[in-house]
């Protein structure tokens, strides 16, 4: 008699959770309570941007006279708007290019913002709440696309559940949630998605080829339905280009008419698109002059040598653990081994998935569209908030992976040991990792209002111009006056960072009014500070940038043409009562008193991890 195989409650468990019948509702569920913390997380960084923006500018001047629903534009590329940032000390730094443009097309979001702003202004957590119901339909719109693709018999449907649970449970999102700024990117999705389930509709009906009127009407609804939805995701936020890589995937993959047809289905989103990217070339809206963010018609070159660094990155955190976010503060020099690991990463994962990717049309879906999708976001710098695109993909391939090494773990160790590796990765270390994420923004505000509060904060500032010295990475600094602006606070007339802590300088004083600052690496070093400046041309030897308090004169300059050595003369004496200096050490702001004449003070390199947690911690300690 042939004994039944012994009992793994490892796997049992694991086919249990997977056939249960309310696996949906454990997915969003799960998901609405693993990301609660991000209700806690306080405004930070451009949010205190599209705050005073919303106001009308709040009082800085380069802020004003914007649209209502352009609370993206951060900055317009006309030099006297920059001038007036500059001068001011909000946002841009002294070598920021004149021309540099940061400006989106994101009403629909920009019009909740405005909602937020106006109705519970001073509530951060009913601005989360408003993101945490936007992140909701997102995932009920992932729910309607595993469902579309996986629809047929109960395995099929038990399949779309577990690929909806590891999305929803994908620590990346987390990051997403946790900055009330990066809400677009949840609206962007919650509207984009449906396209997919309208066109999978669309060319269903149209494979009937059926001449009743029903057909017909339902045939005409999806054929208008999906670029509606795309469109209006568009004017969420340019994220939803994104859910273009899962249409073109679908019909590479999924549909099996020919092909010249199923590209033909695609051309009213083309139209969509076209009519998306004129607008922004009528409005003037992308990035120019930065080098964190890179218009793919702008500059081709710069976008695809980006993409190129970016894609393996972003996709070996989405398969991985998640990294991007290293690759985003790390210093360039990090940049060579962060590569290795996510094109070694995807190399396994890629031969693990391989009879999966071999014999499964969805598979090949999904792994197509989430390369896809990495391409639009890739113009930025790699982030985890960037993944939830990525993430449907991502999260349908693994949930195909899981299921065929389960059917084969039994008595097998290498299927088991691939099984449990993924179910780890995905159903165990990222569900734990997603309330990290939740709060990890709101880390980065605690750690900026820590920075901010230990600069004085008396009426009397309003006459003084505040000099940081060395501010340890940008946004510790050009947030100062937006919040400070934004919650009433008494703020400088001018504030301005001569040099970032990516690498250690060195402060010498060379006359009553003078200071020379020497960056080991240059100030241009990390791609935070080519943000501002992506070439550095227009800071050459002898270059003058002249602001109402200073003026910044470059004397050496790296063989890229980055500043190394700049000499800042300013308006009135170093001891002047107008003039505060500041340091930054030990975890804060101090009060700085230069280096006698003639000689030098050098100060540390500063790490952006240590710097975020040492200052949450000292402002929990106070």
């Amino acid at each position: 008699m042939k004994l039944p195989p012994p009992r793994d409650r490892a796997l049992d468990g694991l086919r249990r959770l997977i056939e249960h019948p309310r696996l949906p509702h454990i997915a969003l569920a799960g998901s609405m309570l693993l990301t609660a913390p991000s209700l806690l997380a306080p405004l930070a960084l451009d949010d205190f941007v599209l705050g005073l923006l919303s106001r009308g500018g709040g009082g800085i001047t380069g802020f004003e006279g914007r649209h209502p629903l352009s609370l993206f534009t951060f900055t317009t590329g006309d030099p006297v708007s920059n001038r007036a940032l500059m001068a001011e000390g909000a946002l841009l730094p002294w070598w920021t290019d004149p021309a540099h443009l940061n400006a989106f097309f994101r009403p629909l979001s920009s019009l909740t913002h405005r909602l937020d702003f106006s109705l519970f202004p001073a509530s951060p957590f009913l601005m989360h709440l408003h993101s945490l119901a936007w992140f909701f339909a997102a995932l009920l719109a992932a729910q309607g696309v595993y469902r579309s693709v996986h629809a047929g018999g109960l395995n099929q449907r038990r399949l779309a559940g577990l690929a909806l649970l590891l999305f929803a449970w994908d620590d990346p999102h987390g990051a997403t949630l946790g900055w009330v700024s990066n809400r677009n990117a949840l609206v962007a999705a919650a509207l984009a998605l449906p396209a997919l389930v309208g066109h999978r509709r669309l060319v269903a009906a149209m494979a009937h080829r059926s001449p009743d009127v029903a057909t017909r009407a339902v045939t005409s609804f999806n054929f208008w339905v999906g670029p509606a939805c795309f469109a209006a995701g568009l004017s969420a936020s340019e994220f939803a280009v994104g859910v273009l890589g899962y249409l073109l995937a679908h019909a590479l993959c999924l549909e099996q008419d020919r092909l010249v047809l199923r590209l033909a289905r695609l051309l009213p989103y083309a139209i969509v698109l076209a009519a998306w990217r004129g607008i922004y070339r009528v409005l003037d809206l992308g990035s120019r002059g930065s080098g964190a963010y890179h218009d793919p018609l702008r500059e081709p070159l710069a976008f695809m040598a980006a993409a190129a660094r970016n894609i393996p990155i972003l996709l070996g955190a989405q398969h991985g653990p998640p990294y991007a976010d290293l690759a985003f503060w790390a210093p360039p020099e990090h940049w060579p081994a962060l590569l290795l690991l996510s094109l070694t990463l995807l190399t396994a994962v890629v031969a693990l998935a391989w009879p999966v990717l071999r014999d499964q049309a969805p598979a090949r879906f999904y792994a197509l569209g989430s390369l896809l999708a990495a391409i639009p976001v890739s113009a930025s710098l790699p982030g985890e908030r960037l993944l939830l695109l990525v993430g449907i993909g991502g999260s349908g391939l693994a949930a195909l992976i899981i299921d065929h090494y389960r059917a084969r773990a039994r008595g097998a160790r290498l299927a088991r040991g691939v099984l449990f590796g993924f179910v780890g990765l995905h159903m165990v270390a990222a569900p734990l990792a997603l309330p990290i994420w939740s709060l990890s923004m709101g880390l980065v505000g605690h750690a900026v209002r820590s920075a901010e509060q230990r600069l004085p904060r008396t009426p009397s500032v309003a006459d003084q111009t505040f000099i940081l010295v060395n501010a340890p990475f940008d946004i510790m600094a050009s947030f100062i006056q937006p919040a400070r602006a934004y919650r009433g606070t008494p703020r400088p007339r001018h504030l301005h960072w001569l040099a970032t802590a990516s690498s250690p300088i060195t402060v010498s004083r060379t006359g009553r009014r003078k200071l020379l600052v020497t960056s080991e690496r240059g100030l241009l070093h990390s791609p935070q500070q080519r943000h501002y400046r992506r070439d550095p041309s227009g800071l050459s030897v002898g270059a003058r940038v002249e602001l109402p308090a200073m003026t910044a004169k470059v004397l050496a300059s790296d063989p890229r043409g980055g500043p190394t050595r700049v000499e800042f003369t300013f308006k009135v004496a170093l001891a002047s009562p107008e003039l505060s200096l500041f340091v930054w050490r030990d975890g804060r702001f101090a009060p700085f008193v230069p280096p006698p004449p003639g000689q030098s003070v050098r100060l540390p390199a500063q790490d952006f991890f240590q710097t975020v947690l040492r200052s949450t911690w000292t402002r929990i300690a106070d």
